[in-house]
Parts: structure tokens; sequence; C-alpha cells
């Protein structure tokens, strides 16, 4: 799965993308990763971020060597939660605006803007 898109969000920084749950692979022999996005988030004049968005409740992200390795709160941000708490295809995320140009995920549903 090699596709990308390039997405631009509303005068809010909302935006939404309907996508499939990508399926897990090996990153080595021992560790497998968990289904994630990969996104770039870039703004004019702000440094780009590139991070990868989690889906919540998969039994994968608890041994997942890179997801594992930020605090819970930085997790917390990485992680999508459908409506429900269940894994849902297809899935709708957004990448909400918080502060000094960092964001938030948001899982299924419509956005909540802080």
């Amino acid at each position: 799965f090699q596709h990308w898109a390039q997405v631009r969000s509303g005068d809010l920084g909302v935006f939404s993308v309907l996508t499939i749950v990508p399926g897990a692979y090996p990153a080595t022999p021992e560790w497998m990763r968990p289904p994630h996005i990969h996104i770039r988030v870039s703004a004019p004049g702000y440094r780009s971020l590139t991070t990868q968005i989690y889906f919540g409740g998969h039994p994968l992200n608890a041994t997942d060597r890179i997801l594992q390795a930020l605090t819970e709160a930085q997790r917390e941000q990485v992680t999508v939660v459908p409506a429900g708490g269940k894994l849902a295809r297809p899935w709708v995320c957004a990448i909400v605006p918080v502060g000094n140009g960092g964001g938030s995920v948001r899982g299924l549903g419509t956005p909540q803007v802080p």
C-alpha cells in the first residue's frame, strides 16, 4: 500500500481523511509494526512535522517500539480512537490545531476545536 495524497485544511486547520485501516507488517523478524499511517503536516512559516497516526485498540500498539518510546500524553496525540471504541472501516480522522502550531488527532465523528 504505497499511496499518498495532499490534503488542504479549512480555515481552522481541520481536515479529514477517509481510509482503510492498513495491515500490520514485520519491521524485523522479532518486531511486528501495528497498523499506522505516515503523515506530514506543513504550513507556511512553520517547520514540517512528520509523524505516524496509530489506530487505538490494536493489540500490536502495546509492543510497538516507536509508539512505546513516546510518553503517554504523546501516544494519545498520535492515536485515533473511533466512536464506540472499536476499530472501524472505513476510518475518518482529523488533525486539529492546538496552541503553537501543534496538533491533536481526533477520531471518528465531528472534530472538536479547542
